[in-house]
């Protein structure tokens, strides 16, 4: 009994002991940091929430987007693809890594370049287009007819519903004395009057040549440029002698009736809106001409006629200034023997240029700037002028361009008087009066 007394007293300090040893290595395990790999609440909470002191508030965002929006492009690449997820700040190079968008693209930059650029759209609406009808699946006409307004289906004409008319009752002849009473004669309607009313058979539609076949188009602005258009739309004349034409304007008009090759209709404007431009002076804030810097108005004209379908069954496209006396049949002859993308360099001062009265560019050139129209959007164009940028955008799409320095008589480049036959366009011709005398001698034609 001593000896167990003994035993026990003697194994108490060391139980206690260990007790100690224990319930400080317990303590010090509540008091060490956090491994690395499981973060504490605090600081879980600090990466779902946005501080008080830079945002004077608390967010449930993991990023706050409005915080140095207003210089966003600095933003980590993490916040940028967030904000971009959830609606702000998202802009993205849709040339970088292009050739593997389909593997390598977030969905949001697909989106972005697809409705900015054209680019990593589900469907490319340009290939097999020539064929789309029996190659192109159902869901990507449908696609491509919403996004690209190509593959769309063509419109049905209804029906005229014509209204039964209402049969006329048979008079009965009354009797009167065992004769037959006549009827009272109905009094003969008196012939209406025919209307004087411009219809489509009032204008002759024109036989033109398409060898090759031209699309030709104008930007115009009211006054004096729309009353050109007008003017060259009745003398049957200009892009009006093309294959197909079109007059694009800050405003819906009719210009009046007009003829082509398929038959004759009332012509109108299209519809673009785009803030107004102002003439650039060489060398100030960047300008590189002394001409109207107009450029976004014709990037927005160009996406205008691409989307419309209207272009691509023909070889060549012509852009033409209202105020240029353009005569295409003269034009075609020059164009025949190129194949290919192509675009025309028409004026050889301070070296090979184009100069904007008179732009030509082969269609296969322009499906080549709708496959890759980023690249030239993407150029610093602000400053340029619509003919320097087109310029830019052909050298730099690598396309082959065609030299013809006599093809247009300007003053501002290569000058000659409007009784030179050999030249397709004239300019520039600022009134009614004097442009109608430079087309009468230009095609030994009487005025009208």
């Amino acid at each position: 009994a001593v000896g167990g007394v003994v035993a026990s007293t003697a194994s108490a300090p060391a139980a206690s002991a260990a007790h100690s040893e224990a319930t400080k290595a317990k303590d010090a395990a509540k008091s060490a940091p956090a491994p690395a790999s499981t973060p504490s609440t605090a600081a879980t909470t600090r990466t779902t929430t946005s501080s008080k002191g830079k945002t004077g508030g608390t967010s449930s965002s993991k990023f706050d987007c409005n915080h140095g929006f207003e210089n966003w492009n600095a933003w980590p690449a993490a916040k940028k693809e967030w904000c971009c997820k959830n609606g702000k700040g998202c802009t993205f190079n849709c040339d970088a890594g292009f050739s593997t968008w389909k593997a390598t693209w977030s969905k949001p930059k697909r989106d972005w370049c697809c409705k900015h650029t054209t680019r990593g759209c589900p469907f490319d609406c340009n290939k097999g287009f020539e064929t789309w009808k029996t190659s192109w699946p159902a869901s990507q006409k449908l696609w491509c007819c919403k996004h690209a307004r190509r593959g769309c289906p063509p419109p049905t004409t209804p029906t005229t519903r014509t209204t039964p008319t209402t049969p006329t009752t048979p008079t009965t002849p009354t009797t009167k004395g065992g004769r037959t009473k006549p009827t009272t004669p109905t009094t003969p309607t008196t012939p209406t009057t025919p209307t004087k009313k411009k219809t489509a058979e009032s204008c002759k539609a024109i036989e033109v040549s398409d060898n090759p076949s031209l699309f030709c188009f104008a930007v115009a602005r009211p006054g004096f440029e729309i009353d050109s258009m007008k003017n060259q739309l009745r003398k049957k004349t200009g892009i009006f002698a093309c294959n197909d034409f079109a007059v694009i304007s800050d405003h819906k008009e009719s210009l009046g009736l007009g003829s082509t090759g398929k038959g004759c209709g009332e012509v109108w404007t299209w519809l673009n809106k785009v803030d107004p431009v102002q003439a650039g002076k060489y060398g100030v804030n960047g300008a590189t001409t002394n001409s109207w810097l107009n450029t976004e108005v014709f990037i927005v004209a160009w996406d205008t006629l691409m989307t419309s379908n209207k272009l691509w069954a023909h070889d060549w496209v012509v852009k033409v200034d209202p105020d240029a006396v353009f005569l295409p049949e003269r034009l075609r002859p020059r164009l025949a023997p190129h194949k290919g993308p192509k675009f025309l360099l028409n004026c050889n001062w301070n070296g090979p240029k184009i100069f904007g009265a008179l732009e030509v560019f082969s269609v296969p050139a322009i499906q080549t700037y709708f496959r890759q129209i980023g690249i030239c959007k993407g150029m610093d164009w602000h400053g340029w002028g619509e003919d320097m940028y087109m310029q830019e955008c052909m050298k730099t799409l690598k396309i082959p361009a065609v030299e013809d320095f006599k093809v247009v008589a300007d003053d501002r480049c290569g000058g000659a008087p409007c009784t030179d036959t050999t030249r397709a366009a004239y300019h520039a011709f600022k009134n009614i009066v004097v442009w109608n005398g430079c087309w009468t001698a230009a095609t030994l034609k009487p005025p009208r």
